[in-house]
């Protein structure tokens, strides 16, 4: 659940802009027509007798039925999180993927995060990465380190730094770590209103030595304090909207989120996410849905982009799992295939229609006939129609 009240910025929620995009459906049912809502994923949380969340577990769905995604597994010493546990699932079986061991300071501060991934090559668990946090006197969290083990030994890989001002997050700066010095890649900028409400977010790009605006996204609040719409702009020259959010509350919780894009003079819904909530108040289901209705030609849709989008993989060097996102302007047949050295298909990650939108697929290292592939370079082909794309991934044990 994600809520704002005026004053408190949430500490690196992750949330993807690309992917959890809110805004209130307000489209002429005259000129566009009602969407029709397919569902694409759910979370069903599970808590124990002390309120503390203990499983969670995400399903897709592919057009007639629900199946198994992941699951994250909970345990807890002295009320918090001491032990992380996740699996992804391997047709009606569950694989072990992830565990990870958190620790904390005397005051309940989290200090750091280990990461191991099962090796289903030796069957035991073997380290992946280390995240370390250090905090200042007012509790605000100031750096964030990631480490990464390749080949036995423990190497830095990049940091978040922190700036405040008066309490509020004023700076975020994202650094790689590359030939012995931390190396600038991204920051994010924080503005405030006189209620201490975060009303801007700036993401820059360092390029040519300097930082350069790449995005933003403006935040508004209702009378309670509560955040309710979001306007996200990229920057070319002038900022122009790509996207907007609005999100619904009820009793305090945030129930339904809906996600557009512009249209001509007017807004296509294209995505919404609908929380459940138990008698107890806590949220034990969500719901993402996309909309069939989407322009069908490009000349429909000005100002969406005119072809077909993908992110380079993230992490790359990677273990146990890279991340390739994509984005269709109109429904289309996307296939993914990763292949090795030698041109071998390894794994085929997707091979099926969908309908205009955000995804996201994740290659964990396995092959198609479930082994884990061994340490190297391998290559991701992305096709959809004329477009076709090859990115490298390098996978480390």
């Amino acid at each position: 659940m994600i809520k704002s009240k005026p004053g408190k910025f949430v500490e690196h929620t992750l949330i993807n802009l690309g992917s959890f995009l809110l805004i209130l459906f307000s489209l002429s049912a005259e000129a566009l027509g009602q969407p029709e809502w397919r569902p694409q994923w759910k979370w069903e949380t599970t808590y124990d007798s002390l309120g503390h969340v203990v499983e969670l577990v995400e399903s897709d769905y592919d057009y007639e039925y629900w199946s198994l995604n992941h699951r994250n597994e909970y345990y807890y010493t002295d009320g918090l999180v001491s032990e992380e546990f996740t699996q992804y699932a391997v047709g009606d079986n569950w694989q072990d993927n992830n565990w990870i061991t958190n620790s904390y300071d005397s005051t309940g501060l989290e200090l750091s995060k280990y990461y191991q991934y099962w090796s289903t090559l030796d069957t035991q668990w073997a380290d992946w990465s280390l995240r370390t946090k250090v905090w200042d006197q007012d509790r605000n969290l100031v750096e964030v380190i990631d480490e990464s083990w390749f080949d036995e030994m423990q190497v830095l890989s990049s940091r978040y730094s922190y700036t405040y001002h008066e309490g509020n997050l004023t700076a975020r700066v994202y650094e790689d770590y590359a030939d012995g010095e931390w190396v600038p890649k991204n920051r994010w900028l924080y503005e405030y209103d006189a209620l201490n409400q975060n009303i801007e977010e700036k993401q820059q790009e360092w390029k040519w030595g300097d930082w350069r605006d790449e995005r933003r996204s403006l935040y508004f609040y209702d009378s309670e304090g509560y955040q309710v719409e979001q306007v996200m702009q990229d920057y070319a020259v002038l900022w122009s909207t790509t996207q907007r959010v609005l999100k619904m509350y009820n009793d305090d919780n945030l129930v339904e989120v809906l996600a557009q894009r512009p249209y001509g003079d007017t807004w296509v819904s294209y995505a919404r996410w609908t929380h459940t909530f138990d008698d107890s108040n806590r949220e034990v289901y969500q719901q993402k849905d996309v909309s069939y209705w989407v322009p069908t030609t490009i000349d429909d849709f000005p100002n969406h982009p005119s072809h077909f989008e993908v992110e380079p993989p993230f992490p790359n060097p990677f273990n146990p799992q890279t991340s390739i996102r994509y984005h269709l302007p109109v429904d289309a047949t996307v296939k993914i295939v990763i292949h090795d050295i030698e041109g071998r298909q390894v794994r085929s990650l997707s091979s099926k229609t969908e309908v205009a939108g955000s995804y996201e697929k994740v290659w964990n290292g396995v092959d198609d006939a479930g082994e884990m592939v061994e340490t190297g370079l391998y290559f991701v082909s992305v096709t959809s129609g004329e477009y076709h794309q090859t990115m490298k991934v390098l996978f480390l044990k």
